[in-house]
C-alpha cells in the first residue's frame, strides 16, 4: 500500500506537470531522512552540460503571491500582508483552489520550528521542568529579536481582519494560526518574481510550487532564472542515484535559518555572532562617518570564528603590526577606540596607549558579556534537546558560543601583551629594558628588604603587593636615565 505522504507528493508532481509545470525525467520527490520532503537524482548525474542541466520549471500561472488575494481589500493593505492573506485565502477555499494540491504538500503548523512556534508556558511549572522550546534561545540576539517579528505579525493580522471585515469579506477563517502559518510559509520558502512582467517592473515575493521542495546547502552549484515570467532551475553538480538535489539559498548564518527557515546547520562555515551598537554620541557618530566614509547607527556587524568559509577579516592594529587577520571585523575596532578616546576626552587628556588599551578592554568586555549571556541559562536547559525545535536551538546558541570563546581568546592575548599579569611577567619587561640595569636595580632591592630575590618564596610570603611596589620604583628610574 503506497504511503500516504508520497501519494500526496506524486498527485502535487502530476498536478504541476499537468498545469505546465516541467519536471526532469531523471528527477523524483519522496520523503527526505526528517520527515519533510525533498528532491532526488533517479540516476547518475556525471556530467551536467555547461551552465547546468535543466531540472525544474515553474510556469507564470502557477506562481501564488499577493494578486491571489480577495480583490476587496488589495488597495487596503501593504504587500506583504497581501500575500499571506492570498495564501489563507486559497487554503481555505480547500479543494476548489487551483493551487489544492500544493498547499496539501506544504509544512503543517507542527512542523515548523521558527521561534515564533516555540512552546513557551509562562508558569513555574514549565520553568521548574524545563520543558519551553524558548528556553533555549535564553541570552542569545534572537532571544530579543523573534518576539517583535510576532508582535508586528499579530499587528498585521488584527488589521487585515479589520479591512475584510469593512469590505464584507467572511473572516472567521482568518485566524491568527493560519496567519502566522502563511506569513512563515512566505518568509521560509518565497522567492523573488520576474520583474520583467509587472507593470512597474517591481518585484515582489512569490511562491513557486515544486521549485520550493528542494532543501538548502550551501555552496551547491545551482543557478536560476526567469524566461517570460517562467522560473528555470538548473544544478552543476555532480550527484550520484539516489543523491539528494539540493538548492542554494546562498551563504546564511544560523540565526537568520533558525529565524526565517526554522533550521540550522551543524558546524556553518558560514556562522557569525552579530552584534549594533545603536545610537552613540554625536561627537563619536560624525568621527566614524569621517574614518570610515559613513556611519549608519543601525548597522549589523558580524563577528566570524576561526573557521568561517570566507576566512577572517583583515584589520590593522598600529600597536600590533604583527596582527593582519582577526574574527572581529575592523569597523568594530575603530568604534571602540573612538568611543573610548571620547569618554577619555570627557573626563582629562590620557595618553594615546592608555586610551587604546582600555578600548581593547572594553571590546573583550564586549565578547565575555555576550558570551555570558549565553551560558548562565545552561541550568535552566534539560541535559539534552527533546525535540527538533530545541535540538536546533542548541545548534545555534552552541555555535555562538563557540564564535565568542574563540575571539574573546584572541583579543584577550592582545591585551596580555601590554599588561603583566605576574611577577614573572615583570621579570622579563625589566630585562628587555636598559641591559637589565632595572631588573639588577629590583632584584638588589628585593634582597635587600625580603632577603630573597626568589619569587616563589615571595609569593609563600605573601608580600607580592610590596614586591610590585618595588618594581615600580625600578621601572621608573630605569625610564629616567
Amino acid at each position: 500500500m503506497a504511503d500516504p505522504q508520497q501519494k500526496t507528493i506524486d498527485h502535487l508532481v502530476d498536478w504541476f506537470v499537468q498545469h505546465g509545470g516541467y519536471v526532469h525525467p531523471g528527477v523524483r520527490f519522496g520523503q527526505d531522512a526528517y520527515g519533510g520532503v525533498a528532491a532526488f537524482a533517479k540516476e547518475d548525474i556525471s556530467n551536467p552540460p555547461s551552465g547546468g542541466l535543466h531540472l525544474l520549471t515553474c510556469p507564470l500561472q502557477l506562481q501564488l503571491s499577493h494578486h491571489q488575494a480577495p480583490k476587496a481589500v488589495q488597495d487596503q493593505l501593504p504587500e506583504h500582508v497581501l500575500r499571506n492573506i492570498a495564501l489563507i485565502t486559497e487554503t481555505l477555499l480547500a479543494e476548489k483552489s487551483l493551487w489544492a494540491p500544493y498547499i496539501e504538500c506544504l509544512p503543517k503548523t507542527e512542523q515548523l520550528h521558527t521561534p515564533i512556534f516555540f512552546s513557551e508556558e509562562m508558569t513555574q511549572e514549565a520553568v521548574n521542568e524545563k520543558r519551553n522550546d524558548t528556553a533555549w534561545l535564553l541570552g542569545t540576539n534572537l532571544d530579543k529579536a523573534w518576539r517583535p517579528r510576532a508582535e508586528q505579525w499579530k499587528e498585521d493580522w488584527e488589521s487585515a481582519v479589520r479591512a475584510l471585515e469593512k469590505q464584507d469579506v467572511a473572516a472567521e477563517g482568518y485566524t491568527w494560526e493560519l496567519y502566522k502559518w502563511a506569513a512563515t510559509i512566505f518568509t521560509s520558502r518565497s522567492f523573488i518574481s520576474d520583474p520583467g512582467m509587472s507593470k512597474d517592473n517591481a518585484s515582489h515575493a512569490v511562491l513557486l510550487p515544486v521549485i520550493d521542495l528542494l532543501n538548502h546547502r550551501f555552496p551547491a552549484k545551482v543557478s536560476w532564472f526567469f524566461d517570460h515570467g517562467a522560473f528555470q532551475f538548473k544544478t552543476e553538480e555532480v550527484i550520484s542515484k539516489s543523491g539528494e538535489i539540493f538548492n542554494n539559498y546562498g551563504g546564511k548564518d544560523n540565526e537568520e535559518l533558525l529565524n526565517g527557515y526554522g533550521f540550522c546547520i551543524p558546524n556553518n562555515r558560514c556562522d557569525v555572532s552579530a552584534i549594533r551598537f545603536g545610537q552613540l554620541p554625536p561627537p563619536v557618530t560624525a568621527e566614524l562617518a569621517r574614518l570610515l566614509g559613513t556611519w549608519d547607527p543601525a548597522q549589523t556587524h558580524y563577528i566570524r570564528g576561526h573557521d568561517h568559509l570566507l576566512g577572517l577579516y583583515e584589520v590593522s592594529l598600529p600597536e600590533h603590526p604583527e596582527v593582519k587577520t582577526s574574527g572581529v571585523p575592523q569597523t568594530i575596532w575603530t568604534v571602540m577606540e573612538v568611543l573610548k578616546k571620547f569618554q577619555d576626552e570627557q573626563q582629562g587628556q590620557r595618553a594615546q596607549w592608555r586610551s587604546t588599551l582600555s578600548a581593547r578592554c572594553d571590546l573583550l568586555e564586549i565578547l565575555a558579556t555576550k558570551y555570558d549571556n549565553i551560558d548562565q541559562y545552561c541550568d535552566f536547559l534539560p541535559e539534552s534537546p527533546r525535540n527538533m525545535k530545541q535540538q536546533y536551538a542548541k545548534i545555534y546558541r552552541d555555535s555562538q558560543m563557540k564564535i565568542l570563546r574563540e575571539n574573546h581568546a584572541d583579543v584577550e592575548k592582545l591585551v596580555e601583551k601590554a599588561n603583566f599579569t605576574s611577577l614573572d611577567d615583570a621579570v622579563q619587561a625589566l630585562k628587555e629594558e636598559k641591559e637589565e640595569v632595572g631588573g639588577k636595580r629590583w632584584i638588589e632591592a628585593l634582597e635587600l628588604t625580603f632577603k630573597t630575590d626568589d619569587l616563589a618564596s615571595l609569593r609563600e610570603q605573601g608580600v607580592e603587593r610590596e614586591a610590585w611596589i618595588l618594581w615600580l620604583c625600578a621601572a621608573w628610574l630605569s625610564l629616567c636615565e
